[in-house]
């Protein structure tokens, strides 16, 4: 969830309620259900007119109902555009061996166990017909849409999910030997965007949207390839196999072309890549 609103910061900061009621000055950030506290709230801070501020602090006020944003150094007849940024995500205990299996429905706690471990046990005990190398040791396929492959990036984004959507239903007969789709980049996107945003129609959209997201989970900024001028070049999907990365290259060769045909047949505009065969 996002709110925006423009205000010039004085000397010192500037005061703002998180007050129900949205209006220029305050932010209302209830969110699904509850409420986000000061120190989870994100920003984004952007001039008006003149330079780029140094940057800026949250400081929380003497109850949970207030906050300071000051720029430090800020001339006071800038004026700025302002971007809250709350996203609430739960916790589940999956043992260290899953994740939520709805990052965004707070009121579930089911777990999505990682391959190799059991859905019976919560994720706590090993699934025995699974390879149990540990997720460091085992071969990763990349699979890429470069921007000189497509008109345009903007056309992949529903694509780009039911790759992995199909890699994660593969079963055992396509012999890709699937651990996890990792970091399911443009998933990621249209779950955090606003309700009917997705998928973005304009490059202006989905770069602000994209580097919102990069900017609150770092993890997916590997995910992409830019330019020295902030061009997007590539888009990818990271899946952990659960083959050992020091197979020989005559062992892996099967797993190769059962890739590539895999991969081309989903969308032959994407390119798989691993270093098993490099």
């Amino acid at each position: 969830n996002a709110r925006a609103f423009s205000t010039r910061l004085e000397d010192g900061g500037q005061e703002f309620a998180l007050d129900p009621d949205f209006e220029a000055s305050t932010f209302e950030y209830e969110i699904v259900i509850g409420s986000l506290p000061v120190e989870a709230l994100t920003w984004e801070l952007t001039p008006v007119v003149g330079g780029r501020p140094t940057g800026f602090e949250l400081i929380e006020g003497e109850d949970q109902d207030m906050f300071r944003l000051s720029v430090p150094g800020s001339p006071s007849d800038l004026w700025y555009n302002v971007t809250v940024i709350a996203q609430a995500t739960n916790e589940c205990d999956c043992n260290g061996h899953g994740e939520c299996a709805d990052p965004f429905d707070l009121d579930s706690t089911e777990c999505k166990c990682y391959s190799g471990w059991t859905q019976e046990s919560n994720c706590a005990e090993p699934d025995d017909s699974v390879s149990q190398l540990d997720d460091s040791d085992v071969a990763v396929v990349e699979i890429t849409w470069r921007s000189n492959r497509v008109s345009s990036l903007l056309e992949i984004q529903e694509d780009f999910i039911a790759m992995c959507e199909a890699i994660e239903a593969a079963d055992e007969s396509a012999g890709l030997q699937v651990r996890r789709v990792n970091n399911c980049l443009m998933r990621a996107l249209r779950n955090n965007a606003v309700e009917g945003a997705f998928p973005f129609q304009t490059e202006a959209s989905f770069k602000t949207a994209l580097v919102t997201l990069l900017a609150k989970v770092s993890s997916l900024q590997d995910r992409i390839i830019i330019d020295n001028d902030a061009n997007l070049l590539a888009v990818s999907i990271e899946v952990l196999t659960n083959l050992d990365h020091y197979t020989a290259a005559k062992d892996a060769e099967p797993y190769y072309e059962r890739w590539e045909a895999f991969v081309t047949a989903q969308d032959p505009r994407a390119m798989q890549t691993s270093f098993l065969w490099a």
